[in-house]
């Protein structure tokens, strides 16, 4: 960021390509997936479940449905704007973890990872960060209008 620009928004985009469920199990519910900080590295190559870094802080959820095969994968996105600003400041990597609490074993969601090939790329997972003028630049008006309360 040069010294005239602030972080306006920062927006993580997942597309969903698939789920779990179906069959026995009946059809699978949404799942309200979050997003967490994380507090250190790590190396994919080396990432299980009993070695994985602890979450910070949750910082984002949003609602999943179950994949409509119907239309074309479907992008979600999760407002990452506060862990982005404060990675910025402190000089560190943005290092965030998704995660749901769904209990029930259909309700997996599947996301195009990074690592899908170039047929796929549009899929990848992206962060949108918008910058813009701070509001005491010389050439912007930040005009605020705050409502009362009803009694």
């Amino acid at each position: 960021l040069t010294p005239d620009q602030v972080i306006i928004s920062a927006t993580l985009t997942m597309t969903q390509f698939g789920n779990a469920g179906g069959g026995e199990w009946g059809e699978p519910p949404d799942s309200f997936i979050q997003v967490f900080t994380i507090g250190e590295d790590w190396d994919e190559s080396t990432l299980s479940w009993n070695n994985a870094p602890s979450a910070l802080e949750n910082i984002s959820g949003t609602w999943v449905r179950p994949r409509d095969y119907s239309l074309p994968d479907q992008p979600y996105h999760w407002n990452v704007s506060r862990a982005f600003a404060q990675a910025y400041a402190n000089g560190e990597p943005l290092r965030l973890a998704l995660y749901s609490a769904d209990g029930e074993r259909h309700t997996g969601k599947y996301f195009w990872s990074s690592d899908v090939g170039d047929w796929n790329a549009i899929a990848r997972p992206k962060l949108r960060v918008v910058l813009g003028k701070p509001c005491d630049a010389p050439d912007v008006d930040c005009n605020f209008l705050y409502l009362p309360l009803a009694k």
